[in-house]
């Protein structure tokens, strides 16, 4: 009986969902402090973009390792060994005190998110039938949104009113946890059966037809401006005096309103090729526009005002990209597919974090702003010019 409720589709997706949110809630509570723990610890701006950016190098550099024996073995299983990775990471952010403890940290968290986050995007589209995959990928994505929603609220007030270290512990737990639970779904045949791949079927040159490429490049730019976004406003609010609790309700406004977006996105973006490319086009131009905006109103209250922008275009560019990706790539080669998509984001919050970090130490949070706002408004323009020359191929 209990093998059985397996097989049901609800009960695949709430799979998805409770190993997904176990690692964005731990991933989300030490991301949204260990920046301005950096900052405590009196480390500057640029070697804190540095300890930020490393996890994203890291990622690009441990991505295909994941993504080949995903789809070789078992996506649950390379989630189990992510989630462990990223107890690991917490636990050395627990006891950092300079900044070559942060960095190994950092380290760590990259090997992380290369081991766990697109395996499980892929198991969101391989453990339910093809009609159910839009379905899945959004409620993995307001999955998402619901972690970067409680996660930075959590983690700031146990800064505010308890201690760093006891948020990096909660953090650990949550994730050893997630290795536990993961490592339990990979010992189930009828899980893993249909997560496994053959051997002789697929390699990485299926993985990257030209949709895949143009949607890597984007995601480039896109990873280029959510990491950096990310950490700058964060090391940005602790310059101006503001609380950390501060910034995590901004985050919290951020994830609700992609969270509401990602739960209905299935019902709003559809499966037609040419719908999702005008969608994220549309996304990404919405994105770019926040950045910009951004530059000039990052003051609290006002900064709500970017961060609405930040949420409305990235609550459905994210499911939208994940779902043309899905239906543009064979069930055998995902794994890989999903992981090239991933490395450009990873490639983009590598560049970005180092880049922008040190532009904002010379010149300015505000330059860098807008610098992130006009490069995005290169990813509208590559996406709507390839629509008819990538869907006619």
């Amino acid at each position: 009986m209990a093998s059985q409720s397996f097989n049901i589709p609800r009960t695949r997706i709430l799979i998805v969902v409770l190993t997904t949110l176990l690692y964005f809630l731990s991933m989300n509570i030490s991301i949204s402090i260990v920046v301005r723990y950096s900052r405590e610890l009196g480390i500057n701006i640029s070697n804190t973009s540095i300890i930020w950016a490393v996890t994203f190098l890291v990622s690009a550099i441990f991505r295909p390792i994941s993504g080949h024996y995903g789809d070789r073995v078992s996506s649950f299983l390379m989630m189990s060994i992510g989630s462990a990775f990223l107890m690991l990471a917490n636990v050395v952010y627990m006891f950092s005190k300079d900044f070559t403890s942060l960095l190994l940290g950092r380290f760590l968290n990259g090997i992380a998110s290369a081991m766990f986050v697109a395996p499980s995007i892929a198991a969101a589209t391989l453990i339910v039938s093809e009609d159910l995959v839009g379905r899945s990928l959004s409620y993995r994505s307001a999955t998402v949104s619901l972690g970067a929603l409680v996660g930075p609220v959590i983690g700031g007030y146990l800064v505010d009113y308890v201690s760093y270290s006891v948020a990096f512990a909660l953090s650990a737990a949550l994730s050893a946890l997630n290795a536990i639970v993961c490592a339990l779904l990979y010992t189930r045949s009828d899980i893993t059966a249909q997560l496994q791949r053959s051997s002789d079927r697929g390699s990485w040159k299926d993985a990257m037809n030209l949709i895949v490429i143009l949607f890597t490049a984007t995601s480039l730019i896109g990873g280029l401006s959510f990491f950096t976004f990310r950490s700058l406003l964060q090391s940005h609010y602790r310059d101006l005096g503001y609380p950390s609790s501060l910034y995590g309700i901004l985050m919290a406004c951020f994830a609700a309103i992609t969270m509401i977006l990602r739960l209905t996105s299935h019902r709003i973006i559809g499966s037609n090729l040419r719908r999702l490319f005008l969608i994220s086009a549309t996304c990404y131009f919405i994105v770019g526009l926040g950045s910009i905006v951004l530059s000039r109103t990052y003051m609290y209250p006002w900064a709500f005002i970017p961060v609405a922008f930040y949420g409305l275009g990235f609550g459905l560019l994210v499911p939208a990209v994940q779902s043309i990706i899905s239906m543009s790539t064979m069930k055998n080669v995902r794994n890989r597919a999903m992981t090239v998509y991933a490395m450009g984001y990873d490639i983009g919050g590598f560049v970005g974090g180092i880049v922008l970090g040190h532009v904002a130490q010379t010149f300015g949070y505000s330059f860098s702003y807008a610098i992130i706002g006009l490069l995005l408004m290169i990813n509208p323009i590559l996406v709507l010019m390839s629509i008819n020359r990538v869907l006619n191929k």
